[in-house]
């Protein structure tokens, strides 16, 4: 996966060739992270410094001077709980502050437990429910008042059609219609923070919430 985990690069990283969509994107994961939080399942799509998944703040906020010795800032949750000593990927000779922090972290992050047969699940910090059922339902996109939202949903929704039917066709990979929402939910939330208004934005922060609410 060009743009997510694998053994020599993580989500985040800066890569030569990176298409002006996935630029956007990587310049509004900080806004995106602070607005959520993540209720953790296998660890894959989960940053392990940088997301809120364990404690009140990030691990990186928490622990900035251990975070300052990181070689891989952005790793993921399962690479990092993949050994019991932790794969930190920290650089030699540590301050003083810095052995002190790891001490506490490991402490911190002892108890957390993997499930491979779950996928990790984003929600709102500042809205733990999402909204119901019924109301996803309810949502068509089609109706929506506003022409610059409604063509930026249905742009969305296309574009995870898209990669899904690419997923199949290059990778033989079957994609389930959550992960569609998934995805869905994540662009629409980094993307309505390019919204020249605040009424856009909410409008594509609601919108957002509705495709959370399809992951459930």
């Amino acid at each position: 996966m060009q743009y997510g985990w694998n053994e020599v690069r993580d989500f985040g990283d800066e890569m030569v060739n990176m298409t002006p969509i996935w630029k956007d994107i990587y310049t509004l994961l900080p806004s995106f992270r602070d607005e959520t939080k993540v209720l953790l399942g296998n660890g894959k799509m989960t940053s392990f410094w940088l997301d809120l998944w364990c404690g009140s703040l990030p691990l990186a906020n928490t622990f900035p001077a251990l975070f300052s010795h990181v070689t891989r800032p952005n790793a993921s949750v399962a690479r990092v709980l993949s050994t019991p000593e932790l794969l930190l990927s920290l650089r030699s000779r540590l301050t003083g502050a810095a052995r002190r922090e790891l001490l506490e972290l490991q402490a911190l992050v002892s108890p957390a437990m993997l499930d491979n047969d779950v996928s990790d699940a984003r929600i709102f910090r500042h809205n733990q429910k999402p909204p119901t059922t019924k109301q996803l339902w309810l949502a068509n996109p089609f109706l929506e008042a506003k022409q610059n939202i409604r063509t930026t949903v249905l742009t969305c929704v296309l574009w995870n059609v898209w990669k899904c039917r690419n997923a199949k066709v290059f990778r033989s990979k079957d994609e389930s219609n959550l992960q569609i929402a998934a995805r869905c939910h994540e662009d629409l939330l980094l993307w309505s923070h390019r919204s020249n208004t605040v009424i856009d934005k909410d409008k594509l922060v609601g919108w957002s919430s509705f495709f959370l609410e399809a992951v459930g």
